[in-house]
């Protein structure tokens, strides 16, 4: 990728390497194919948070009690509810972090 030249962000990328239809976020430095992103999408819009905490220690983060309990960050914007905008507790933690006092507050989903 080119670095950015007076103001100015790199071309998107013509292709992924890994997928057939990439969807692409740019950070300030560089581009990543959301399609294929792995890692906490919370990183990627908001920037990365301190070191060693994990999504399970954000009081951002709420369960939704299905047949398996799932657990959403409340700062992402469009949430739904469907797996797309699920949240994993191991996620390393973003920059809108904040300390959890008490337990995952957990809602029930039917409604």
């Amino acid at each position: 990728m080119s670095a950015i030249t007076f103001g100015v962000t790199s071309p998107l990328p013509k292709k992924c390497v890994t997928c057939k239809s990439p969807r692409w976020h740019w950070d300030g430095k560089d581009y990543t194919c959301l399609t294929c992103y792995k890692g906490n999408p919370c990183v990627l819009l908001f920037g990365p948070g301190p070191d060693g905490k994990q999504c399970r220690d954000c009081a951002q983060l709420a369960g939704i009690a299905y047949s398996k309990t799932v657990f959403k960050c409340r700062m992402r914007p469009n949430l739904t509810h469907g797996a797309k905008t699920d949240q994993r507790k191991t996620y390393p933690a973003c920059a809108k972090f904040e300390q959890r006092t008490d337990e995952i507050p957990l809602y029930d989903g039917r409604g």
